[in-house]
Formats: C-alpha cells, structure tokens, sequence
C-alpha cells in the first residue's frame, strides 16, 4: 500500500488521509479482485 500512494500524484499521504481523497476505491474491480485474492491467501 505504501508503494502504491507513493505513486499519487501527492506522494506519502497516510491511509486516512488517502481513503478521504478518494485514492482507495473499492467499488472498481481491481479492488474486487484484490479482496477475493486476500480472502483465497487467509480464508481458504
């Protein structure tokens, strides 16, 4: 995730800070799958 936001266009905001902006979308489906790979790894 770090390296993620580092890629921002403002680089080195927390997660809050982050998820306020509207960087973390988890309506597109990159993030559908991300969270279905997440839940394979622990869950399964």
């Amino acid at each position: 995730m770090h390296t993620w936001l580092a890629w921002q266009n403002k680089p080195g905001r927390p997660f809050g800070t982050a998820i306020t902006a509207r960087y973390l979308d988890a309506d597109v489906p990159e993030a559908t799958a991300f969270v279905a790979w997440l839940e394979k790894l622990f869950f399964s």
